[in-house]
C-alpha cells in the first residue's frame, strides 16, 4: 500500500452553493442502513460506486461468455470509510446531498471538524473523487483519523497487468460473443491510499488530502485525466466544477413540489440515481453509452442486481420523463438501441421476422 505520496494541500475548498433547495436534496442521517442493498451510490454515466462497497463497475465493462454477461467488478480502490478519529467525543452525520453530488461522512465538535467528501466527477468523467477534509481552530489540538478501505476480494472478472509507471491495464476475462466483440481492455490509475492513520501536519487548522480513481479504455485519456484532476485540486476548484456541473443540469430541468417536502425529496431522489447513471455528453465513438440497466451503473455483478443488463424498464420507465426533461440525454438513451440495430436485425432474421428484435435483455452487444 503506497501512503508516502499522498497528495496533500494545506487548505480546505468550501463547499460551493447549490441551485437545488438544500431541504429536498440533503439526506442526512446519523447511522448508516444495515441492508447495504439501500446504501447511497455515487455515478456520472461512465463509472459508478456504492458507498463504502468492494466495487466499481464502468459503463460497457463486462465479463461472460452470453447470458452469463455481467457488469465486470473492479475492486475499489474509493470504498473509504473512517474508522476512529482523534477527538474522538465527535458527532457522526452522513449526508447524500443529490443536488451537489457528494456523499459526505462528517465528524464534529467544538473547534474539531472531519469529513470524507466521496463524488463522481461531472466535468473530469474518468474520474472518482475522495477528499479527506481536516480542521481544527487551534494548532494545539491533536486531530487524526484512521481511514478503512473496503476492496473486498480480488476481481473474478478481469485480469490486471502493470503497464506504465502508476497504470494498471486490465482486460475482462471471457468476450460475451467473441465473433462479435473480443475481450475489453482499459486502464486504471489511482493516487496513493488514504488507508491507514493520517495526522495533521504540525501548525496547520486546514488540511486536505486527496484519493483519485481514474478509469478508461484509452490509456492516454486515463493519465490526462489525472493531471487535471490533480491540478484542480491544487487550486481549490475540483469539487466547485463538479457542483457546478451538477446545477447546471438542475437550472435546465427540475421538479420542485411546493407544500411537501417528502415528495419533493423522492422526486429528486429519483432524478438524481437515473442522472447518475447517464453521461452528460455525446456519445464517444470510441466508447459509446451502452444504456440504463434497472440497478443503476453502481450495480449488476455477476448472479445479482440484474447482471447490469439493460431491459425494456429503460424504454418504457426510464426514457419518458428524461427525454421530457433533458432531450439530449433522451436522445443519448434512443442512440444505445440504433448502437445494437444490427444485432437486433440478426435476432429479427433468425426467428423469421422482418425488422429487428430487441433482446428482452441486453449487456455489450446487444444479443
Amino acid at each position: 500500500m503506497n501512503t508516502k505520496d499522498r497528495i496533500v494541500k494545506s487548505s480546505v475548498e468550501l463547499v460551493h452553493p447549490s441551485v437545488t433547495p438544500d431541504g429536498a436534496t440533503t439526506l442526512s442521517t446519523e447511522n448508516l442502513p444495515t441492508n447495504t442493498d439501500y446504501m447511497p451510490e455515487v455515478g456520472n454515466g461512465h463509472i459508478a460506486t456504492v458507498i463504502h462497497s468492494d466495487s466499481i463497475f464502468m459503463n460497457g465493462l463486462y465479463n461472460g461468455a452470453n447470458f452469463s454477461s455481467h457488469r465486470a467488478r473492479i475492486s475499489s480502490t474509493c470504498g473509504y470509510s473512517i474508522n476512529a478519529t482523534t477527538p474522538s467525543e465527535l458527532a457522526r452525520v452522513y449526508t447524500l446531498d443529490v443536488g451537489r453530488g457528494v456523499f459526505f461522512e462528517s465528524y464534529t465538535a467544538s473547534g474539531v471538524n472531519i469529513t470524507l467528501r466521496t463524488y463522481a466527477h461531472r466535468t473530469l468523467t474518468h474520474v472518482l473523487v475522495t477528499e479527506l477534509v481536516m480542521m481544527r481552530d487551534n494548532v494545539s489540538k491533536d486531530v487524526d483519523v484512521t481511514i478503512d478501505l473496503n476492496s473486498g476480494a480480488p476481481s473474478e472478472d478481469i485480469d490486471f497487468i502493470s503497464d506504465t509507471p502508476g497504470v494498471i491495464h486490465g482486460q475482462t476475462r471471457e468476450a460475451e460473443y467473441p465473433e462479435l466483440a473480443p475481450r475489453t481492455d482499459f486502464y486504471m490509475l489511482t493516487s496513493a491510499s488514504l488507508q491507514g492513520k493520517i495526522v495533521m501536519s504540525p501548525g496547520v487548522q486546514k488540511e486536505t488530502y486527496l484519493g483519485l480513481t481514474v478509469i478508461d479504455v484509452n490509456k492516454e485519456t486515463v493519465t490526462a485525466a489525472y493531471a487535471l484532476a490533480v491540478a484542480a485540486f491544487q487550486e481549490n476548484h475540483l469539487l466547485r466544477d463538479h457542483i457546478e456541473e451538477w446545477n447546471t443540469m438542475w437550472n435546465r430541468s427540475s421538479i420542485d413540489v411546493e407544500g411537501d417536502l417528502n415528495i419533493s425529496k423522492i422526486n429528486y431522489a429519483c432524478l438524481y440515481y437515473i442522472l447518475s447513471s447517464l453521461p452528460w455528453v455525446p456519445n464517444n465513438k470510441d466508447w459509446p453509452f451502452i444504456g440504463l440497466s434497472p440497478g443503476g451503473l453502481a450495480h449488476g455483478e455477476q448472479d445479482k442486481d440484474y447482471l447490469g443488463h439493460i431491459f425494456w424498464d429503460q424504454d418504457i420507465w426510464m426514457f419518458p420523463p428524461i427525454a421530457l426533461l433533458y432531450p439530449d440525454l433522451g436522445r443519448l438513451i434512443v442512440e444505445t438501441r440504433t448502437r445494437t440495430l444490427a444485432a437486433a436485425k440478426i435476432l429479427a432474421r433468425e426467428s423469421g421476422f422482418d425488422g429487428a428484435r430487441y433482446p428482452w435483455e441486453s449487456a455489450f452487444t446487444g444479443t
